[in-house]
């Protein structure tokens, strides 16, 4: 998660106001605004990193940015396939989104990779299938058909 703010000391807040909702207990550099520090939602995270200097924000962008090229690395015939790109999510709708996207890839008996704008609501998602046979390219557009419903 990137944030942006008008100094450092404000970064650091809006990071420890997000570790404060989202993880159990997980300490951040700064406090949260409301004082927190265990969730009463439901977890969604276990752990966290924190890059408020800029040569540490570097690194993360470097793996961030090797992430892809691992992705599309596998030697098998099932690739993760990039027929779903630049979904344009609210915000406010994308766990709902996504659970129900989860829901269509086990129906297809299969998985993917979600890259994510999240802020704006823009999804990467690639689901892993064989486009190389008659059963891969069906199960691609079924799953095409499926999401666009």
């Amino acid at each position: 998660v990137e944030f942006y703010a008008d100094d450092a000391e404000s970064g650091r807040r809006k990071v420890a106001d997000l570790l404060a909702d989202r993880t159990n207990g997980v300490g951040s550099i700064a406090a949260p605004t409301d004082g927190r520090t265990v969730v009463d939602t439901p977890v969604r995270a276990f752990d966290a990193m924190e890059a408020h200097d800029e040569a540490k924000r570097e690194k993360f962008w470097k793996m961030r940015k090797s992430g892809l090229p691992i992705l599309l690395s596998r030697t098998t015939d099932e690739k993760h396939g990039s027929f779903i790109e630049d979904t344009a999510i609210p915000p406010a709708n994308l766990p709902e989104y996504v659970a129900d996207f989860q829901e269509i890839l086990e129906e297809h008996d299969t998985f993917a990779s979600f890259y994510a704008h999240a802020g704006p609501g823009v999804l990467h998602i690639r689901p892993l299938i064989n486009t190389k046979t008659v059963e891969g390219v069906e199960t691609m557009e079924s799953i095409a058909d499926a999401v666009t419903d």
